[in-house]
């Protein structure tokens, strides 16, 4: 009896799919992923926003992500005009020189891949693949070449370390584990969110508290200043001067 070769998905989210010509291109070499990993891949372009993100990742998908970084890391937004993959140079254009420039403090369980001349352009995190710019916007068949170009070494270079790929071939049970362990994770964040917010207008509240504790003390001190010349000067006029 012959193996029916399950079919993976190949989904484009986010905001605005890309133009039909730019799917004609990405989507063999997507198809081609998705049987090797043997998972169904989800390509979803946030231009820098979080709002576009899932709401929720499904651990049987393979995320990657175009012009977004995870929510733990701090970012700038940038320009790059140019990326060097080994020896060749490609000129970057259009919509796709708008980058997030990663700030702060990185965690240590994140891989970080540079262009051959230290120019940070994805990050590998929790099985998904976080492109820094909008590689996937392409208008010109130039834009459309070098948007593979800069795709397909960002995949390379991901693919060195064995960790994205046991993950995602990982069984439903370590799946499981995982999307319960980032369920957690998501609800203390959450959490800590709405305490911090707290914690925020609870120093406002001081802050604002303290300042007008500060006018009040002066206007105190002013005011006695004041009565005590008025006083002074009082004392000091002789009784039926100006009788």
């Amino acid at each position: 009896m012959s193996v029916v070769k399950k079919k993976y998905q190949i989904k484009y989210s986010g905001d605005g799919s890309p133009s039909t010509k730019v799917r004609t291109v990405y989507d063999p070499l997507m198809s081609e992923l998705a049987n090797d990993f043997e998972i169904d891949i989800e390509i979803v372009t946030c231009h820098g926003q979080q709002g576009f993100m899932p709401q929720e990742l499904d651990f049987n998908k393979f995320y990657i992500f175009a012009q977004m970084v995870p929510d733990t890391f701090t970012t700038k937004s940038g320009k790059i005009n140019k990326l060097v993959f080994g020896d060749k140079e490609i000129e970057i254009t259009g919509g796709q020189v708008d980058i997030l420039s990663l700030t702060g403090a990185k965690p240590k369980d994140a891989m970080i891949i540079s262009d051959s001349s230290g120019q940070e352009i994805a990050i590998v995190y929790e099985a998904s693949i976080y492109i820094l710019n909008d590689f996937i916007h392409c208008h010109n068949q130039k834009e459309l070449d070098n948007s593979m170009e800069t795709f397909k070494y960002i995949i390379n270079e991901a693919t060195k370390t064995p960790e994205l790929i046991s993950a995602l071939k990982s069984g439903a049970e370590e799946k499981g584990r995982r999307a319960l362990e980032l369920a957690l994770k998501k609800q203390f964040k959450e959490r800590l969110k709405k305490e911090k917010i707290q914690l925020e207008s609870a120093e406002k509240i001081i802050d604002n508290y303290t300042q007008e504790l500060t006018k009040a003390s002066r206007k105190i001190i002013s005011t006695q200043s004041i009565i005590e010349v008025i006083q002074k000067n009082l004392e000091e006029i002789p009784e039926g001067s100006f009788e």
